[in-house]
Parts: structure tokens; sequence; C-alpha cells
């Protein structure tokens, strides 16, 4: 027996402090030829009925995790879709809304970024006018509508949501500012303001 291998044995394993070379990670030449660096019954059990349960609960596993994944992405899209579903009725509301202004009566040449006040007659007839409630000393010859901004894309703004749409347009202003004078992606923090 020679450093605690019998000689002629293939099946023992070689203790591993004998080929350990601490600046190597592979094993020498020297090392018996066909010599198994791991008893394959310590690594596995044949025939083993619970390594077949564990496979399959491991493959149940997976697929509960891609439709829960799968789930929640969807669930993202339907989100954006919902999103999306209104802003297009925001969007044909107010496009319905402005086409209404636009064939209100009136008499001078509307001038967009101007704010204008929209009356009704007793025979349902509305028309433009550049008084305001106030300019008629809150007795205005008919039914007051509301008043509304004109402009620039020929929509209208009411007056009660201009702050908004200012708002929202200096965000716009920054992101577009940023965008010149940084070649990087604008940050859309503007809108959390």
């Amino acid at each position: 027996m020679a450093s605690g291998v019998e000689e002629g044995s293939r099946d023992t394993i070689a203790p591993r402090t004998q080929y350990l070379d601490r600046n190597k990670l592979t094993v020498p030449a020297s090392a018996v030829v066909g010599e198994q660096l791991v008893d394959p019954r310590s690594v596995r059990r044949p025939n083993d009925p619970h390594d077949l349960v564990a496979l399959a609960q491991h493959i149940q596993q997976a697929d509960d995790f891609v439709k829960a994944t799968t789930a929640g992405k969807l669930q993202v899209v339907v989100d954006q879709i919902k999103f999306l579903q209104l802003q297009a009725k925001r969007i044909l509301e107010e496009a319905k809304r402005d086409a209404t202004l636009n064939h209100a009566a009136s008499n001078f040449v509307k001038i967009p970024g101007q704010i204008y006040h929209l009356y009704e007659k007793q025979d349902g007839v509305s028309y433009w006018s550049m008084l305001s409630v106030e300019d008629w000393d809150s007795k205005p010859p008919h039914k007051h509508i509301g008043s509304y901004r004109f402009e620039h894309d020929r929509s209208w703004t009411p007056l009660e949501k201009l702050e908004d749409k200012e708002r929202d347009f200096e965000n716009i202003r920054k992101i577009i500012s940023l965008g010149e004078t940084d070649n990087s992606l604008p940050a859309l923090e503007f809108f959390d303001k």
C-alpha cells in the first residue's frame, strides 16, 4: 500500500491531498488513468421515487411561475389599454366640445391666446362675446355658458382649467429645454409636480 491507496485497485479513490496542487485546478497527469474523482453512489440514488416527485414538483412550480409572470405582464397591458381608452374618450369629448364652440356665432375674428365668453340666447343660439359677466356688472343680457381661451391649435380651454394647462405647457418647455442642453433622455419627473 502506497500513500494510503491499494495498489492495483481502480475502484478506490485516492486521498485528495495526494493530487492537490494549490496553484492548479486540474488533476496532474500522474494520477491513475480511469480513477474516479467523485463516487457516483454518493451523488445519485438509483431508482429513488422521490427524485421523480421532486422533478415533477419543480416543473409544476416553473409552470406556476410562468403563469403568474405572464398574468402580471398582461395586467400591465390591460391597465394601459384602459388608460388609453380613457384618454381616447377625453380627446373625443374635447373635440366634440371644440367643434360646438367653433360653430357658435361671432361678429369678430377670434385671436389665439385671447379669452372669450360664451352666452346663450333664449332661443338656444349661442354666441361669443369679448365681454365677461363682470363687464356686464354681473347682469349679462343672456345666459353665460362659460369663458374659454382660444388656443393656437384652434381648440378651447375652459377658464377654470387654464392653470393646469399652463403648468403642462411649462413642463413641456422644461423637457424640451433639457433635451436641447443635455443629450440624455428628459426626465418625466416634471409631471409629478
